[in-house]
């Protein structure tokens, strides 16, 4: 029975505050042909992150997901999966998965991890 509580992660989440900005991408663009939506990196690892966001997103849906150079991180612009989406104490949080990361993206959040032990 523990095995069945146990974290499937697969990775080491780092709790961490970061600004960020998706883009679901079967939203329509604005005037300057963009649809950035803010939000904030609750944690991240080399899998994904969660995010808190204003309203629910359905599991399933594509995002493009930039985490900006802040703070001593070297920003991160990829393409998501959303995981899950709930509302928790209030406010949604949605968990994404990374769908393709190269090496210097990465190497990126391998210094986070870093950076916290």
């Amino acid at each position: 029975m523990d095995a069945f509580f146990r974290d499937r992660r697969g990775f080491r989440r780092i709790a961490r505050k970061l600004g960020a900005e998706f883009k679901l991408m079967d939203d329509h663009p604005d005037s300057s042909g963009e649809i950035y939506q803010p939000s904030e990196i609750i944690n991240i690892s080399r899998g994904g992150v969660c995010l808190g966001v204003k309203k629910l997103i359905e599991k399933g849906k594509v995002m493009r997901l930039n985490l900006p150079p802040e703070n001593g991180f070297g920003g991160i612009n990829t393409f998501c999966e959303v995981a899950w989406c709930r509302k928790e104490a209030g406010e949604y949080k949605a968990g994404v998965s990374f769908m393709s990361l190269d090496d210097e993206e990465c190497g990126k959040i391998e210094e986070l991890e870093k950076s916290y032990n």
